[in-house]
């Protein structure tokens, strides 16, 4: 996936705290049992949500929290995105499909929990695709002039500042 597409959700979601929790969501992508689930369940895997803040039985540092939590959105988007082609809805089916779901999509395998599908991108759709949009050198792809989900540009830094609501950091400590 492209990283942009990775830091429009986690300034939305989290402001880009790693440590974040809020309700039954944790992490800098708030991540919630239904995503975490199905996800376990691919993997053969245990994880728990204090895992994704760092203070879990099986993920203990916030790096380690970090590197779970976009393996997880990004196999997630991987998923919703080859089948929408759009990083509106992808987004849209991360934050839980509040304009109404059209069935499911077995994201993580088919013998995983499904997860619901968006009828309509939401705001929040819109809202994350606004924030990818601001870093036009990752988000356009150059050999078709268009945006691209799954383009891989160069990672320099872009030109211009990145300021969805005033900065977004990372905090690892």
């Amino acid at each position: 996936m492209n990283p942009v597409t990775f830091l429009a959700i986690s300034s939305i979601e989290s402001e880009g705290v790693p440590t974040k929790v809020n309700g039954g969501a944790y992490g800098i992508i708030q991540c919630s049992q239904w995503i975490l689930t199905p996800y376990n369940c691919n993997h053969n895997t245990s994880y728990q949500l204090s895992d994704l803040i760092g203070k879990g039985p099986t993920v203990t540092t916030q790096q380690g929290a970090l590197e779970r939590s976009f393996d997880i959105l990004g196999q997630f988007m991987i998923g919703f995105n080859r089948h929408f082609n759009s990083f509106r809805m992808t987004a849209t089916a991360w934050n839980g499909c509040a304009c109404g779901q059209d069935g499911t999509l077995s994201v993580f395998g088919s013998g995983c929990n499904p997860i619901n599908k968006p009828a309509n991108w939401s705001c929040y759709g819109q809202a994350a695709f606004d924030i990818a949009s601001s870093y036009p050198d990752w988000w356009i792809d150059p050999s078709t002039g268009t945006p691209n989900s799954f383009y891989f540009g160069d990672l320099q830094a872009p030109m211009g500042p990145f300021n969805p609501y005033g900065s977004v950091t990372v905090n690892l400590g």
